[in-house]
């Protein structure tokens, strides 16, 4: 039987609702939307970082269109963080798939490929080109379909 480390998913706290974004600012937790006229994308900023699994995480973005992408801007060692939650590296034949911007280095599905569910939640872990060699993101990709 195959282990899993992940959270199981759920719809994400969205921010474009006023009362949502009330309630987080009173938390101390800012919100910025991106795209105010279409797709979701959100960026969730806290005053006091999170620790996550050795990491330490203040931004939190929330993309959507078909599909959605929930994610973490971390401070930590990628490689570090991969192993503990048992990704791997994406294989060559993945990257097309599983990558925004060719740029994902690490991934763990939630649950196992089917013929009925060839794309499952996946969880991403990477860092962008112009990133800090002590930053990367984590999140997770729903596909939609």
């Amino acid at each position: 039987m195959k282990q899993h480390y992940y959270a199981k998913a759920s719809a994400p706290i969205d921010a474009r609702d006023s009362k949502i974004a009330t309630q987080l600012n009173k938390q101390k937790i800012t919100v910025k939307n991106f795209d105010k006229d279409g797709l979701t994308n959100l960026e969730y900023r806290f005053t006091k970082p999170l620790q996550i699994a050795n990491t330490s995480v203040s931004v939190i973005r929330y993309l959507g269109d078909s599909g959605s992408y929930f994610f973490a801007v971390a401070k930590g060692d990628m490689a570090t963080f991969a192993k503990s939650i048992h990704a791997r590296p994406v294989p060559v034949q993945l990257k097309e798939t599983l990558s925004w911007g060719d740029i994902n280095q690490y991934y763990q599905h939630t649950t196992d490929v089917t013929a009925d569910n060839p794309y499952p939640d996946t969880i991403l872990i990477g860092r962008e080109k112009t990133s800090k060699q002590s930053e990367f993101y984590f999140g997770c990709l729903r596909f939609d379909y």
